[in-house]
């Protein structure tokens, strides 16, 4: 049993608040499964956690027929904590136009989770009316009705992002990207709504192509927003972004976000807290506002819009919060970002390349330039996919993960030697108020904390 400390020792501790070091509490690495090859050409895009009633397991879709193993079909399912790949029954029918899976969502409308998949593809495992969107309910692959390939207009429909929203009758899939019409909805242009049984579209849809979906509650109420490659959304001529007020798409800020490029678009959404409170981050490419210029990454407050960070070039693709241990974070991963190595992480207000990164002159998977396409947070780790074949030194077949491995709590300076210093480091933690400081994880910070971090001083290091 660790020893205790007396709250007046604990106390007292308070006087030696001095210095500024800052608390290392964990070591950083970067494991790309060397045992395990993800991809074998092509790329990964979404990763995500679904259990499909055997357990809880990752989703990985892209561009390549062989993901984990041979004629996977552009899904399979990865146990990252045994290694294994296993196939959603025949995967995924490409045809012969480009192919691949997008985006991944699990909804349950009331008969079990499933897993909706979506993309650009002619069938998942030869179900009718599978076209560009099916679900998996972890057995067979099922049509939720789209007739995709029934509506005219688009000869290659694509799903490009989806969400979840209950719009106070139940659970809704919401899907974006590009199609003229869905279900029994003849003119739907990018968007829809299911309900589990039946479509129905979002207004007038969107003019251009919806890149990325969320729900955000910017304080009047949570609501859908779409962003994307857009000329205008809903009855409005907003670009790039609008917000879904259950009748009609809002714009987002009054048109202080907009694009003077072509390519201009909105690719990612995250919410995040960088101390000032909760926002919405979006990122993409070309993003302008008011006081800010040809941005991949900006900020909307409720408010306004402001730029996070700096230019970084190209354009970025995902965003993802993940806490590795010392405070929760915002990463972004991005195309064409070479000076930041296609990976980095938000510190103090400045985009950091997230340890060695991704190197720009060693060749993707299917050759040319890398990327990265996708992140996912979670328990075990911030995931990294997309179209690499070294990050951090390492080799790699599009997918790592990043974690920080646990060092001795009670260091809390770095130096590894306890002694005063880590109590005046601690000290700094605490009147700073970080996470670090709340080392019996009550969420809130006061004196037991003190008394923990004695105990786990006495107790010393491994």
């Amino acid at each position: 049993m660790k020893k205790r400390v007396s709250l007046i020792h604990a106390a007292g501790v308070l006087a030696w608040l001095a210095g500024s070091a800052h608390a290392q509490t964990c070591t950083p690495t970067i494991e790309t499964f060397p045992s395990q090859p993800a991809v074998v050409g092509g790329y990964i895009q979404p990763i995500y956690e679904w259990d499909d009633g055997t357990g809880s397991a990752f989703f990985i879709g892209g561009s390549s027929e062989n993901i984990g193993s041979a004629n996977n079909k552009w899904i399979a399912k990865w146990d990252a904590a045994s290694g294994t790949f296993s196939k959603l029954g025949a995967g995924i029918d490409a045809g012969t136009n480009s192919q691949f899976v997008a985006s991944m969502v699990a909804v349950d409308f009331g008969s079990g989770s499933r897993l909706f998949v979506g993309g650009t593809f002619i069938s998942a495992g030869g179900v009718g009316d599978t076209r560009t969107l099916a679900a998996w309910d972890g057995t067979n692959w099922i049509s939720p009705g789209t007739g995709f390939e029934n509506h005219v207009g688009i000869p290659f429909p694509a799903v490009w992002a989806m969400t979840t929203f209950n719009d106070g009758s139940g659970e809704k899939l919401v899907i974006g990207g590009e199609f003229s019409g869905v279900g029994s909805v003849a003119v739907a242009n990018g968007l829809g709504m299911y309900d589990g049984s039946s479509w129905s579209g979002m207004g007038v849809g969107a003019l251009g192509t919806v890149f990325a979906l969320t729900t955000y509650d910017d304080g009047s109420g949570e609501s859908v927003y779409a962003g994307g490659r857009l000329i205008g959304i809903g009855t409005g001529s907003h670009q790039l972004i609008g917000r879904w007020d259950g009748t009609d798409w809002q714009s987002v800020g009054g048109g202080t976000l907009f694009a003077t490029s072509a390519l201009a678009q909105v690719a990612t959404f995250a919410e995040f807290d960088d101390g000032t409170g909760t926002a919405l981050y979006v990122g993409g490419d070309r993003l302008n506002g008011l006081t800010f210029t040809d941005y991949e990454t900006a900020k909307w407050d409720g408010t306004n819009w402001t730029a996070v960070g700096q230019a970084s070039g190209g354009r970025t693709t995902a965003l993802a919060v993940y806490d590795d241990g010392t405070g929760p974070a915002l990463y972004q991963a991005g195309t064409s970002q070479t000076n930041l190595r296609y990976i980095s992480r938000l510190e103090n207000g400045t985009w950091v390349t997230l340890m060695g990164g991704i190197d720009p002159n060693i060749s993707s998977i299917s050759g040319g330039n890398p990327s990265a396409f996708g992140l996912r947070a979670h328990s075990t780790g911030l995931y990294i996919v997309g179209n690499f074949s070294e990050i951090n030194g390492q080799s790699a077949t599009g997918l790592a993960r990043y974690t920080c491995e646990n060092a001795c709590y009670a260091d809390c300076d770095g130096s590894g030697t306890l002694n005063i210093f880590d109590y005046i480091c601690f000290g700094n933690e605490y009147a700073a108020g970080t996470s670090y400081a709340d080392c019996d994880g009550s969420g809130s910070l006061n004196i037991f904390d003190y008394i923990c971090f004695g105990n786990e001083y006495a107790a010393g290091c491994p």
